[in-house]
């Protein structure tokens, strides 16, 4: 395993500064905090790049839940709508889909 130095330094090297991982945590125990940053440290990148997608998706079906909870009347087409404007912001969604209406996320 690399030690950290190592790899903030191929983390420098590759990104022109330095790599951290930073848990905007307050609420989970220092020990917790270890066991996490060692898990992802002996991760591949493949593997680290794949979290990241499913954590995504994960983070994208509990929008659309607050979305169908907020709004029981959408059907699953304007949940994508409003999941898209509040993924883009109300002058990019405009511009991707001028004509639309603005639904309420």
């Amino acid at each position: 395993m690399r030690s950290r130095t190592e790899l903030e330094r191929r983390g420098r090297a590759a990104l022109g500064r330095p790599v951290r991982y930073n848990l905007l945590v307050d609420d989970t125990s220092e020990e917790a905090k270890h066991v996490l940053l060692e898990r992802i440290r002996r991760m591949s990148p493949a593997q680290r790049v794949e979290e990241g997608a499913r954590l995504s998706r994960f983070c994208r079906e509990m929008m659309r839940a607050g979305i169908r909870a907020r709004h029981p009347e959408y059907d699953a087409g304007q949940v994508e709508e409003a999941l898209a404007r509040l993924l883009w912001g109300d002058d990019l969604y405009r511009a991707a889909k001028p004509g639309r209406p603005l639904l309420e996320p």
